[in-house]
């Protein structure tokens, strides 16, 4: 959970969890 949530805390926290976990898309 904790990487799920630094990758969206990256995007700005506006980016869906599909999306950060998919950043390739």
């Amino acid at each position: 959970d904790a990487t799920v949530g630094h990758t969206i805390e990256l995007y700005g926290g506006e980016t869906p969890i599909e999306e950060a976990v998919h950043p390739e898309e």
